[in-house]
């Protein structure tokens, strides 16, 4: 199961480390949202199909921006996938029914995401093509990913201390492009304590 949770010190609308970050809602979410519980920034899966059940946000980032999440327990031997991809996908392209919220089809420089694949691997991706594969993080660590000028990058804050060092740089590129968020549970009780995302400060 996988949880993100604030980072401390960056509540709604305040800025850190750089960015501006705001704390998840249900009003900041589009997609499969029946298929979650949202509890103030506790979000958890639990609908009919929550099996793969996808949410996109309704902000939009044209520049560089950053989206976190923190690891607060770890994953046993299911899945998820998160990442952004570009707005000017047609509105099909996107899925709230797969994990992969069909960003494997979508092309090289229009989709930089991760999946985890079971309780030790994460693939990392730009579209459908695989950058890497990397260990999940642990208990309390954060992922983010992160764009400055055309460079997209997966960041790993070991404990949560805000000190962040580049995991794997994406191979895709786009400096010009607006991108959405895309969040994925794998199964009903995973659970999501809120996410962070914003633009550069």
């Amino acid at each position: 199961m996988l949880r993100a949770n604030q980072l401390v010190g960056f509540g709604a609308g305040s800025a850190g480390g750089g960015f501006t970050f705001t704390q998840s809602a249900a009003s900041e979410w589009s997609g499969t949202l029946s298929d979650y519980t949202f509890n103030g920034s506790h979000i958890e899966g639990g609908g009919p199909s929550a099996a793969n059940a996808g949410i996109r946000s309704d902000a939009t980032f044209p520049g560089d921006m950053a989206f976190d999440l923190t690891w607060k327990i770890d994953i046993p031997d299911s899945q998820a996938a998160c990442g952004v991809f570009n707005n000017a996908e047609p509105t099909a392209s996107w899925s709230g029914s797969l994990l992969s919220g069909n960003m494997n089809n979508m092309g090289t420089n229009n989709a930089f995401w991760w999946q985890s694949t079971s309780s030790t691997n994460m693939h990392v991706y730009s579209g459908g093509t695989l950058d890497g594969t990397i260990d999940n993080p642990d208990v309390n660590d954060v992922m983010r990913i992160r764009r400055a000028g055309e460079v997209w990058t997966l960041e790993h804050d070991v404990g949560g201390d805000g000190n962040f060092s580049v995991k794997q740089t994406f191979s895709g590129t786009n400096s010009a492009a607006t991108f959405r968020i895309h969040v994925c549970m794998y199964a009903a009780n995973d659970d999501i304590n809120s996410v962070q995302f914003g633009p550069a400060a």
